[in-house]
């Protein structure tokens, strides 16, 4: 049976002594369900001291990568929303989890309301920040160079096609935050920086690749030296990769890279990098799954 995680959202801070034995019942409630659960307050609190606001700070941003791969995210609203539950709640939204809610009776007044809020699709500025965050938690070398010289491309406002799947402006960046989620999802054990890199940064081929016209866009290659591999390319003159990494950019197409078909390229990739495979499918996913076609207003 495939694992469904979950992630418990429950106060804290205040009464804790009774907040967590609430955390406690939501995760046996959740278990119960067949589901897998993250409580990250039930242990984080254990390892950094809540009282000091830095480490406050930092297990409240690893609650919320612990919140990215999973699927549901249960709501205890018994003793109401606390401000680290406001944050888990509006990121849950941003990223489309399904929302269980317990106790919900008790929620009432602006807490119902951000809770009960249906999803909304962020904006242009929230996408990039999301972005940004995102790559910035990368321990890697050249991480901050990488992000200046994208600020300085049109990737944030480019399309991530002329005609299909994100043919519009900001496509691009849509659709590398898309397949993030689906390759988060696909590889929930694996880490989590080479995820990031190779999800988020898989199309950064397709910068200053489309030209606009006057009825939606067209191809205007500069670097005529590959999809996969110019991706890697490009990557590279800012920050190292793993041979993981340049596996699975290199190789994200799939059957459609056109090397595809010479020998057992793809193959041999498939089998040496299980990891090139499911960022394909993951790229996959966000296409046909995700994302609008064709060209929007």
């Amino acid at each position: 049976m495939e694992e469904k995680l979950c992630y418990v959202c429950s106060p804290y801070r205040g009464d804790v002594a009774r907040n967590v034995k609430y955390a406690q019942e939501l995760t046996g409630r959740a278990v119960r369900r067949g589901l897998v659960p993250i409580t990250p307050h039930l242990y984080i609190t254990q390892a950094l001291d809540d009282n000091d606001p830095a480490e406050r700070a930092l297990g409240t941003e690893a609650g919320l990568r612990l919140l990215e791969p999973c699927e549901y995210i249960m709501i205890g609203g018994r003793y109401g929303i606390s401000e680290g539950m406001g944050y888990e709640i509006e990121l849950a939204h941003r990223l489309g989890k399904k929302f269980l809610i317990e106790d919900g009776m008790d929620l009432n007044g602006k807490d119902a309301d951000l809770v009960y809020e249906k999803q909304k699709r962020p904006s242009a500025e929230e996408l990039k920040q999301e972005f940004i965050h995102l790559l910035s938690f990368v321990e890697r070398d050249g991480v901050q160079d990488l992000l200046e010289w994208l600020e300085s491309t049109d990737f944030y406002t480019a399309p991530a096609s002329t005609k299909y799947h994100g043919a519009y402006a900001g496509g691009l960046l849509e659709h590398s935050l898309n397949v993030f989620r689906r390759l988060v999802k696909r590889c929930p054990a694996a880490d989590m920086d080479t995820l990031t890199i190779t999800a988020l940064l898989h199309d950064v081929c397709k910068i200053h690749l489309y030209e606009k016209t006057e009825d939606g866009y067209r191809h205007n290659e500069q670097f005529p030296i590959g999809h996969g591999e110019k991706s890697v390319i490009l990557i590279l003159r800012h920050m190292p990769l793993t041979d993981e990494e340049i596996t699975a950019i290199s190789w994200h197409m799939g059957a459609f890279d056109s090397r595809a078909g010479a020998g057992r390229s793809l193959s041999q990739a498939w089998e040496k990098c299980p990891l090139a495979l499911h960022l394909h499918l993951a790229d996959m996913e966000a296409t046909w799954f995700d994302e609008k076609r064709g060209p929007q207003k």
